[in-house]
């Protein structure tokens, strides 16, 4: 941020000497420093620059201000992501399930890494468990389960 400030010389373009932040930019941000260095005073505003006016105008962030919301068509933006970083590992898998057990097998790894890919997203909020390996283990079993049960 130091470098930002100095480097557009921001100083000589403005005579506010305030930065207002997004408050998700904090833990990069020492504002003590940026302070030292540049003189401007650091304020931590909105998540999203949708309150920002009200935020100017109050000086201060409300806690509608402070949170996060991850709707799901910001959800499913990541879908396309998602495809393609998965793309080659599930041919892979594909292939070895095909080797080892022929057609179903391999549809059964795809789906199931296509759930991961696909749904995961979309079912983010809902899936049981913190940690997202273990959302998508969960995932990946709940579509893997019709294959085992028509297997047996």
């Amino acid at each position: 941020m130091i470098h930002r400030v100095q480097d557009t010389r921001l100083a000589e373009v403005v005579s506010l000497r305030v930065l207002i932040l997004p408050e998700l930019g904090a833990p990069g941000i020492t504002a003590h420093e940026v302070k030292k260095a540049t003189g401007f005073r650091v304020e931590y505003g909105p998540v999203r620059e949708t309150g920002l006016s009200e935020y100017i105008q109050t000086r201060q962030a409300t806690s509608e201000m402070r949170t996060v919301k991850f709707p799901l068509r910001d959800r499913a933006v990541l879908i396309p992501v998602e495809v393609v970083g998965t793309l080659l590992p599930m041919l892979g898998a594909g292939l070895v399930a095909w080797l080892l057990g022929g057609w179903g097998l391999a549809f059964a790894a795809v789906c199931s890494i296509l759930a991961g890919t696909l749904l995961f997203p979309l079912l983010l909020p809902w899936l049981p468990f913190r940690e997202f390996r273990l959302k998508r283990f969960v995932l990946g079993g709940l579509v893997i389960l019709p294959f085992i049960i028509q297997k047996a």
